[in-house]
C-alpha cells in the first residue's frame, strides 16, 4: 500500500512540475505579446503623426491588439482616458519587466508636450529601445523557459527516484 501511495505522489509531483512549466511558458508568451503590442501602438501613433498630423484621441483610432485589449489598456483609451492615465490604471496587470514599464511610463507621461518633430523623434527612440529590449528579452526568456523545464522535471524525477 505504501508503495502505491509513493508512486501516486510521484506522479502528482511530475504532473505539477509540468503544470508549472507550462504556466511559466504562458507567462513568457504573454510578456512578449504585451511588449509587441506596445511597440505596435507606438509605431501606429508615429505613423498617424507623420502621415496625417493627427493629435489627441485620433492617434490610436484604428489600432487593435489582443494582448492590450485583454489587459484593458485599449478599452481605457476608448473611454477617453489619456495614454498616461490608461497605462497607470492597467500597469498592475502587465507582465512586462520593470525597465520596459519605466520606459513606457516615461514616454506616456511626456506624450503630446512637444511639436511634431519632437514627438516623432521621441516615439522613434522609444520604439527602437523597446524593440532592442524585446529582442534581448526573447532570448533570455527562451533560455529561462528551457532551464525551468529541465530543473522542474529533473527535480521531480529525482524526488520520485528517492521515494521509490
Amino acid at each position: 500500500m505504501s508503495y502505491y501511495i509513493r508512486l501516486l505522489g510521484g506522479g502528482l509531483l511530475l504532473i505539477l512540475s509540468l503544470f508549472v512549466s507550462r504556466g511559466y511558458s504562458a507567462y513568457k508568451d504573454r510578456r512578449i505579446a504585451e511588449a509587441e503590442g506596445f511597440i505596435g501602438l507606438i509605431a501606429h501613433i508615429e505613423g498617424k503623426i507623420s502621415g496625417f498630423l493627427s493629435h489627441g484621441a485620433s492617434l490610436w483610432q484604428g489600432f487593435s491588439d489582443a494582448s492590450l485589449e485583454q489587459i484593458g489598456f485599449l478599452q481605457k483609451l476608448k473611454e477617453g482616458v489619456t495614454l498616461s492615465e490608461a497605462f497607470s490604471l492597467t500597469k498592475a496587470g502587465l507582465s512586462l519587466d520593470c525597465g520596459t514599464r519605466e520606459r513606457l511610463r516615461e514616454y506616456f507621461n511626456t506624450f503630446g508636450r512637444g511639436y511634431r518633430e519632437d514627438e516623432l523623434r521621441r516615439a522613434s527612440c522609444c520604439r527602437e529601445a523597446l524593440e532592442a529590449d524585446l529582442k534581448k528579452a526573447k532570448e533570455e526568456l527562451e533560455k529561462n523557459v528551457k532551464a525551468v523545464r529541465v530543473l522542474l522535471l529533473g527535480g521531480s524525477l529525482g524526488i520520485i527516484i528517492l521515494l521509490l
